[in-house]
């Protein structure tokens, strides 16, 4: 079942290559591999009802509300391929729920595939690139296209159900909450709608275009980074102001709150803690490059990359250096905290591995190129794309390679991980 609507969107300009790295071929694949029978295995407040996400389930963008990017579920270790699936476009970062894959593609479609076979249940077609990681609650799917609209479908018909047109691409990870959807667009907005129906709550226009900061809610209040340089925090209810900060550039980090403090990164090279309630600085931390990473805050430390090679933990409490380690390149990606280590990739072409306290060299594994991809973690595994083409199954305890699977195209998109399956979003060069 394939329906369409709104014409096709125009191309869009990034401002720079470091921060997103797409349309580098014209075929789009999504991978799955699965566990042969002798295993070894290892943004929003959450209501109570969703706070622990089923182990089989990957609802959202890095697994959970809170992006840990690390599951309980189990994951494979070969890599038998279980099935391959086209798409006529690159695609973007997988959702699991309820057995079934749901992925947008430069081809304008989002695409309910069945996640035991690949076979294609239903497809959406848009008027433009979907960009925007789809989000499942409620019997519902919610994704943005670069058509400028959001969309509400059944999660299991792709009957439509609503759409709403903002005045530009939506392309950031969507957030859902208490019946309403927070969708941030490129026409500077971010727009609070009825899950239900697609009604306007609330819209708030910032300064610039929002592009890439996704929101995030937490005790009534949601939170987005714009690129007029601030970092915003309204009434989740009402879409009322109740405090903006300025920093010295564009923030496309994702605001992250944590025990009453908004962490967030800036193009300026600081890393902000400011108070949850009225936005005032509690304090900065200089890195010597812009910081487009997301922070993960685990155990009282703020993790985070920089472009300036290194990679931070900061004491959440007063800003003080826990401690930082020097790569050879870029930090684009987030990090995942599992196992009393940390993960993540730099453009040196490495997967890293840290002591979560101690920032001690843990291990590392060398790509063939970049790794711009945020990893995945299910127990005993790593999982993380790379510009070589490949996806990596890593050994948590020293990072020898468990599997590797060639794909044909960079794979910058985050692994999903769920019933003994990983899934990968790749770019293929073949026509």
């Amino acid at each position: 079942m394939t329906q369409k609507t709104q014409p096709k969107s125009k191309s869009r300009t990034l401002k720079t290559s470091a921060v997103v790295l797409f349309v580098l071929a014209s075929l789009g694949l999504l991978l799955a591999f699965v566990p042969t029978k002798n295993v070894f295995y290892e943004p929003v407040l959450m209501t109570p009802s969703m706070r622990q996400l089923p182990s089989d389930s990957w609802q959202m963008f890095r697994h959970d509300l809170a992006h840990s990017g690390a599951t309980t579920s189990i994951g494979p270790v070969t890599n038998q391929t279980l099935w391959r699936f086209s798409t006529g476009g690159p695609v973007d970062s997988p959702t699991l729920s309820g057995g079934v894959a749901y992925v947008g593609s430069f081809d304008h479609k989002l695409y309910a595939l069945n996640a035991s076979n690949g076979s294609v249940l239903w497809s959406y077609e848009t008027g433009g690139n979907v960009l925007s990681p789809a989000a499942v609650a409620g019997g519902l799917v919610f994704f943005g296209s670069e058509d400028y609209c959001v969309y509400a479908l059944n999660a299991t018909t792709g009957q439509y159900v609503w759409s709403y047109r903002t005045g530009y691409f939506v392309d950031s990870a969507i957030a859902y909450w208490e019946g309403a959807v927070f969708v941030a667009s490129e026409d500077n907005s971010l727009y609070a709608l009825n899950a239900t129906n697609g009604k306007v709550l609330w819209s708030f226009a910032t300064g610039a275009q929002i592009m890439l900061s996704s929101p995030s809610v937490a005790d009534g209040i949601v939170y987005i980074g714009s690129q007029d340089n601030r970092v915003y925090a309204l009434d989740v209810t009402n879409g009322h102001l109740l405090w903006s900060y300025m920093t010295g550039d564009d923030v496309v980090s994702s605001p992250t709150e944590n025990g009453g403090k908004v962490f967030v990164g800036s193009d300026d090279g600081n890393l902000y803690a400011l108070d949850a309630a009225n936005g005032t600085i509690t304090w900065s931390f200089k890195t010597g490059g812009p910081v487009f990473s997301s922070p993960t805050v685990v155990n009282g430390l703020v993790y985070f990359g920089s472009q300036d090679a290194s990679f931070y933990a900061i004491h959440a409490s007063n800003g003080m250096s826990a401690w930082n380690y020097s790569t050879a390149g870029g930090i684009a990606g987030s990090a995942v905290v599992s196992d009393g280590l940390i993960f993540f990739g730099s453009t040196d072409d490495n997967v890293y591995a840290l002591n979560a306290s101690t920032g001690s060299y843990a291990w590392r594994y060398s790509t063939g190129n970049m790794v711009i991809s945020t990893p995945a973690v299910s127990s005993g595994a790593v999982y993380v794309g790379g510009w070589d083409g490949k996806a990596y199954a890593l050994s948590i305890a020293n990072g020898s390679l468990k599997w590797e699977f060639a794909s044909g195209g960079s794979v910058d998109s985050s692994p999903a991980v769920a019933d003994g399956v990983v899934y990968v979003g790749s770019l293929d060069g073949n026509n």
